[in-house]
């Protein structure tokens, strides 16, 4: 299959997972995470795109993020959310708004709230334990890949161990 027709059909997500998962790694959704760039995608082959996110990520330090409030998000304000606080969050994000760029991407998903709409928070699942003033330590990063036609499966494509 042409590369490019291949690359099509895969969309990608930069992401921290709360549970660190190995690169090839399987899961649905409901991981609890702080997303840093939604859905997108891009013509670059896969491993160029690996290249590439190893080479703009490989550098960044272990975060230590603070949770914040219950907050509701959504358009009608029903997802229960703790918001993350940690200014090396919004550099990293800043930082993966370049990224995206230099590898020619497009979003994914109709509102990608990114730049001054980015908002990091962890979604509020049943049965998780969070708490306002909770530290959390986020020690990889992620690249997370799912086929454009949703079966709901995600793939850890590939994990950057931070320093």
């Amino acid at each position: 299959m042409n590369e490019l027709i291949k690359a099509e059909r895969q969309r990608y997500w930069l992401t921290f997972l709360i549970e660190d998962l190995p690169v090839g790694a399987t899961f649905r959704p409901g991981l609890l995470h702080i997303t840093v760039l939604p859905w997108f995608v891009s013509g670059v082959a896969e491993d160029e795109l690996l290249k590439s996110f190893h080479s703009w990520f490989g550098r960044v330090d272990i975060l230590s993020v603070a949770l914040g409030p219950k907050e509701k998000f959504g358009p009608r304000k029903d997802i229960s959310v703790n918001s993350v606080f940690a200014p090396q969050l919004l550099a990293v994000h800043q930082a993966a708004i370049e990224w995206f760029s230099d590898i020619g991407a497009r979003w994914a998903v109709k509102t990608p709230h990114v730049g001054s709409e980015y908002k990091p928070h962890i979604r509020r699942r049943r049965g998780t334990r969070l708490k306002e003033g909770q530290t959390l330590l986020l020690n990889s990063l992620s690249l997370v890949k799912a086929r454009r036609r949703e079966d709901n499966a995600r793939e850890v494509a590939g994990r950057i161990l931070l320093k």
